[in-house]
């Protein structure tokens, strides 16, 4: 029973797995130089970009 229940909760819409709808929901993938300037000022870390469509976003 408890197997059918966490099936159901994980499964998918329309083919899309649960997880790949969970990630849309809540990760926004509009990130804008603004957005890079303000996590340069709040963390010491390494920031990592992955996923630019073409050399002339970097320009």
């Amino acid at each position: 029973m408890a197997h059918d229940v966490m099936a159901a909760s994980h499964g998918s819409r329309d083919g899309e797995p649960a997880i790949a709808r969970q990630s849309k929901e809540q990760f926004d993938a509009s990130i804008t130089r603004e957005d890079l300037a303000w996590l340069r000022v709040v963390t010491s870390l390494p920031l990592v970009l992955k996923g630019l469509p073409g050399i002339n976003t970097l320009i």
